[in-house]
């Protein structure tokens, strides 16, 4: 199976970022809560773009600190250092890759326990082969 975003979300969102940088790049004064649903757009890539949430630090750092200020209904200027991840992100959406969801084999089953005497835990591996350990509390 793959994934990837569909044609008639890339250009409306592309569009928004660019709108975004704009706006930084004139240190423009914007809402925050525009600035948290931009980052809930582009997080929502995340399954998509693995790297994704590397890119949203610095425009997300801004965005929390502007709401320990001012909270949620407060105003805030996106940061110049921002531009970096917001033209990362124009590239990757313009780009869309397919990519492709695998579901893991299982290779191994770990099972713990506790109790207020002792502990163990069971690892057994696909080969059948189980490892056993155990111990009491001291």
């Amino acid at each position: 199976m793959n994934i990837f975003m569909i044609k008639d979300r890339k250009p409306q969102l592309i569009q928004q970022i660019k709108q975004f940088i704009k706006n930084t790049q004139r240190h423009k004064i914007i809402k925050i809560k525009e600035t948290a649903a931009l980052i809930g757009r582009l997080n929502f890539l995340r399954t998509q773009f693995k790297e994704a949430s590397l890119y949203l630090m610095l425009i997300d750092s801004a965005k929390t600190r502007a709401v320990k200020t001012q909270g949620w209904t407060g105003m805030m200027v996106s940061p110049l250092e921002a531009l970096k991840e917001l033209y990362w992100w124009i590239k990757k959406i313009a780009e869309n890759k397919k990519q492709q969801i695998q579901d893991p084999i299982p290779q191994a089953t770990v099972v713990t326990d506790a109790s207020p005497q002792g502990w163990g835990a069971t690892l057994e591996l696909d080969s059948g082969e189980v490892l056993v350990a155990h111990g009491a509390w001291l």
